[in-house]
């Protein structure tokens, strides 16, 4: 579902440039959990930024579902995003005038399924993670291990081929964010996803089939530790 070959990235111009990541190669099938380790400024959130479309690499090529990213196309690029990827991030980002159900569905919708077949989708996708109960409640009503619930519901709702995640366990406590990171790699299997997960805790290693290792930027693939 990923290929990427000889990728790199530098922040800084001229002689202050600073290389970020290095030559990576690597791919992730579909179906396929992987979990990024690496120590703050290695280059785990730049890599994410680029495999999510958002920041374009140095040089290098990045194959999506056997498709060339054509970084120099920004309309394609934003229209890739919202069909091919599902995006978890540290902080839930949801829409706080919006209640949980509309918090889902609102994505389905913004690619063009009807208003009935994308709350049905939602109301399915809230229930399998548990916060169906929770459905007319806004963001603000929600405890933390809920909220991420949502955006993970959120990502998943228009079935992408890829989701990314950036430590979105960081807030919560041990407990809920195993429950959190269980139904993720749960429902990622199911759809048949590739899963790429930032992470600093290595408590996690688990629940993945495979550790990536970035380090200098450079990766390592080091397999269960």
């Amino acid at each position: 579902m990923i290929k990427c070959r000889k990728i790199s990235h530098s922040f800084g111009k001229g002689g202050a440039q600073l290389r970020i990541i290095n030559s990576l190669d690597f791919s992730v099938a579909r179906g396929e959990t992987c979990l990024l380790l690496g120590p703050s400024g290695s280059g785990k959130t730049t890599l994410l930024s680029i495999l999510g479309c958002l920041l374009t690499p140095d040089s290098g090529e990045y194959w999506l579902d056997q498709q060339l990213v054509r970084f120099d196309a920004p309309h394609r690029l934003a229209r890739l995003r919202a069909e091919k990827l599902g995006f978890v991030f540290q902080h839930s980002q949801l829409l706080p005038f919006l209640d949980v159900l509309s918090n889902v569905a609102i994505v389905a919708e913004n690619l063009g399924s009807t208003r009935r077949d994308s709350f049905q989708r939602a109301e399915f996708i809230c229930d399998r993670m548990g916060i169906f109960d929770c459905a007319k409640k806004l963001p603000s009503e929600l405890s933390g291990g809920q909220r991420q619930r949502v955006a993970i519901a959120r990502a998943l709702i228009h079935h992408p081929g890829v989701i990314l995640a950036d430590e979105p366990t960081a807030a919560l406590d041990w407990e809920r964010g195993q429950d959190v990171i269980g139904l993720f790699v749960e429902e990622a299997k199911q759809g048949q996803c590739a899963l790429i997960m930032v992470t600093h805790d290595t408590r996690l290693v688990p629940y993945f089939d495979r550790i990536l290792h970035i380090e200098n930027g450079n990766l390592i693939e080091v397999g269960k530790l």
